[in-house]
């Protein structure tokens, strides 16, 4: 285990007995699975593009009936994204076992990919039905949530990656905090010693199709490593623009639902059982409800 589980989920994130990020560059065989197995070929595919990059790998396990909570927490993940919205992404998600939606797996809202700024007209849910050797792959702006029902011991590895060349946009215009995807990403945070605008590229973000780069396939080169005052730099800066003076989020903010275009479409509400305000798209009511 590590920072993330030992003490993110431990104290912020009670629902997850592990949860872990950034697994390929910790482990070797995980490694070989996201740079050299078939996902790489297949998001090439699937996103019609010549190039492929990874961008992270994940380890999710929930506590199940032991949990705090088991409430669905509708999101896109755009908002734990390195990238723009725009850059095209996919998102491999492999269980260790049978799961549907009677079992808390996940939901989606057909279409939602269409537009990370908004929902479409017509509310349409998909609830797959996934068996052990499956593999359920989605858009990074579709809108989802794990269902709530059933607050089933779920075990989950999700592979992510992007298309063609893309820039560092991971900047302080989107939700922050002691989060995994701040401390995966963010200039300052994470080690991959990028800026702002950076092309994503190098270990931290290797080329997996159509073939990966000798070169990236070693550890991530010394870059400064993050601290209490970097990370809360860049929060702090986070925080400053999103609570404008109108009273709404900033245009082009990002957060778990989406990417803030027109501010007149959200308003404020806690964030599960937190109490945290965060804003929320107004037309995703109709699908919380």
């Amino acid at each position: 285990n590590t920072f993330l589980t030992s003490i993110i989920s431990k104290f912020l994130l009670k629902f997850y007995l592990r949860y872990e990020h950034r697994l390929e560059t910790r482990s070797e065989i995980l490694r070989d699975w996201a740079v050299h197995g078939p996902f790489g070929k297949w998001a090439a595919q699937l996103l019609n593009t010549s190039e492929v990059r990874l961008y992270n790998t994940e380890l999710i396990f929930h506590r199940g009936s032991e949990s705090p909570t088991c409430k669905p927490a509708w999101h896109r993940d755009t908002v734990a994204a390195p990238f723009a919205p725009e850059v095209p992404s996919v998102v491999f998600n492999i269980y260790l076992h049978d799961i549907d939606a009677e079992s808390d797996g996940l939901i989606y809202v057909r279409r939602s990919h269409l537009d990370p700024s908004s929902m479409p007209e017509s509310i349409d849910i998909i609830e797959p039905r996934i068996s052990v050797g499956d593999v359920l792959v989605h858009s990074a702006n579709s809108y989802h949530t794990t269902s709530g029902r059933g607050c089933f011991k779920r075990r989950s590895l999700q592979f992510r990656y992007f298309a063609g060349t893309a820039t560092l946009a991971h900047g302080p215009l989107r939700q922050a905090g002691p989060i995994p995807w701040t401390f995966a990403h963010a200039p300052g945070v994470a080690p991959h010693g990028l800026k702002l605008g950076d092309v994503l590229q190098g270990p931290w973000y290797p080329l997996v199709h159509p073939e990966p780069l000798e070169k990236e396939q070693r550890s991530v080169p010394e870059a400064k490593p993050w601290g209490i005052l970097s990370l809360g730099r860049f929060v702090s800066e986070s925080i400053s623009l999103i609570n404008t003076s109108t009273g709404k989020p900033a245009p082009g903010f990002i957060v778990m639902d989406g990417v803030v275009k027109n501010p007149e479409e959200w308003h404020w509400k806690p964030m599960g059982d937190t109490g945290m305000m965060l804003p929320s798209l107004k037309k995703a009511a109709w699908v919380h409800s």
